[in-house]
């Protein structure tokens, strides 16, 4: 705050991290303490990043043990560099994120998630005195900035993400909780900052998901082909068994919702109208039925629906978030990630419903069952990797492939396919089962991301969704009230 010293985090390839302080002139740097435990929660929440407080004495940051959170506010004295736990989160959080001081020192301003499935984050304040924290949004948002303090410590200013491409600055009172849009700024409002009267903001550029599809041939090079787009978000796609149809994720009529089109493209049509964000549906093998995800009831569920339109049909009700939901190879049974054990784990689940199985103990995200029925492949959401365990669930897991991450891979007859990723640099790969070996059958280098990874019935094309490397200008305010 007297503008002597900056503070900052730094993360190791290790996986560990550390805060520093160095003169804002430039010298010498000194490291004050190190993070316990990860620098990154699931879905790449940092932790670690810190605040100041007002007299320059402490400083108060995020840090959890494990993975899957949750994380906690940490105070740390400048002077001795002792630490003293500020927060207590739900244990089925994924925690608290992104502190700021108020003005006088005397509150804290930060983010809690939740839910360890899906973004589900709110505002929240805490008075440094030990009182309770208290939840100052309803909002469940699918993203929300980091917050700044007015400079009478009244209200609040954040960013909350309505899509991927698009955000509104929004100011909350600390009081009545009233909840306003700030006028004037416009959409796109990332990291916002006020000092005394002036607003700096960090204003994105319009970007979006579209849907590629790329010939299965050993030429990295090929070019590939846009199959769907559109002004708004596109992906998550998946092909029917016979090919004639692909079912995908977009929120090209306002909200996100599940859609379906021939294979080339064509003919759009959005088959879900719920109120909740809709995603991730998945074919059954005779194609008659669609799983999705759906965050209709409150918290996430599987849902089944006719691909011909119709209501869908709830298929889980527990208070635990339960998505990522993918079919047997009978059409018997689906598996799908919950954290009704404290974090998220694979279980299977008759298709007609009844009592979940648990098949993972170790941590697991998204699974897909082996084209012969008898191994089910699976990724966790904390650290890269492809395990393989028995379809019973009866076994050892074993480890097979260290790049594979999310939802960023299929199973083939004779393999796996899947995306390597490192930034701006992205290569699908083939894993031949018998052989061991692997082959890269694409690569591009500069977009940003590349969500979803499906394979056609006859393996001669892959779909994958992209998304522009993404760009943003610094704005100021002035006269900011």
């Amino acid at each position: 705050p007297d503008g002597r010293q900056i503070a900052f985090t730094r993360f190791f390839p290790d996986g560990t991290g550390a805060i520093y302080v160095m003169p804002s002139l430039g010298g010498w740097e000194r490291k004050l303490v190190d993070l316990e435990g990860v620098t990154h929660l699931q879905m790449g929440y940092p932790l670690g990043i810190a605040s100041w407080s007002p007299d320059g004495d402490s400083l108060i940051f995020s840090e959890s043990d494990i993975p899957q959170g949750p994380a906690r506010m940490v105070g740390l004295s400048i002077d001795t560099l002792r630490k003293k736990d500020l927060t207590t989160p739900p244990k089925d959080s994924l925690g608290d994120l992104f502190p700021q001081f108020s003005p006088d020192g005397s509150r804290i301003a930060f983010l809690r998630v939740d839910s360890q499935t899906a973004m589900k984050e709110d505002l929240w304040v805490q008075s440094l005195d030990g009182g309770a924290a208290r939840r100052l949004t309803e909002l469940e948002a699918f993203g929300i900035a980091p917050p700044a303090w007015t400079a009478d410590g009244r209200s609040i200013l954040f960013a909350a993400y309505s899509t991927l491409s698009s955000s509104q600055l929004w100011q909350v009172d600390l009081e009545s909780r009233r909840l306003d849009a700030v006028a004037g700024i416009g959409q796109g409002v990332g990291f916002v900052s006020v000092w005394r009267h002036r607003l700096v903001f960090a204003e994105l550029r319009r970007y979006h998901r579209d849907i590629y599809r790329v010939p299965i041939r050993p030429e990295p090079r090929a070019e590939p082909e846009l199959l769907i787009g559109s002004a708004y978000n596109d992906w998550n796609a998946d092909i029917s068994p016979e090919g004639r149809e692909i079912v995908f994720e977009s929120n090209r009529s306002g909200k996100n919702a599940i859609w379906k089109c021939r294979s080339d493209g064509s003919k759009p049509l959005q088959l879900t109208v719920l109120e909740g964000f809709c995603g991730t549906p998945r074919w059954s093998p005779d194609g008659r039925r669609i799983v999705f995800d759906s965050n209709q009831s409150g918290n996430w569920d599987l849902w089944l629906m006719d691909p011909e339109g119709g209501a869908p049909h709830q298929l889980t009700n527990d208070l635990s978030d339960e998505n990522q939901g993918t079919w047997s190879r009978d059409g018997r049974w689906i598996y799908f990630t919950s954290a009704r054990t404290g974090r998220n784990e694979i279980f299977k689940m008759p298709a007609e419903g009844g009592k979940p199985v648990q098949l993972t103990r170790d941590g697991g995200w998204y699974a897909l069952e082996s084209t012969d029925g008898k191994s089910v492949y699976y990724t966790r959401q904390s650290e890269p990797g492809l395990w393989r365990l028995p379809a019973s669930g009866q076994g050892e897991s074993i480890h097979m492939l260290s790049q594979v991450r999310f939802t960023n891979w299929a199973v083939g007859d004779r393999g796996i396919y899947f995306a390597a990723y490192a930034p701006q640099d992205y290569r699908i790969q083939f894993y031949d089962l018998k052989s061991g070996e692997t082959t890269e059958l694409y690569r591009r280098q500069g977009a940003f991301d590349h969500p979803g990874l499906a394979v056609s019935p006859d393996e001669k094309w892959l779909l994958f969704g992209e998304v522009p490397w993404p760009e943003a200008e610094l704005m100021l305010a002035e006269n900011f009230h």
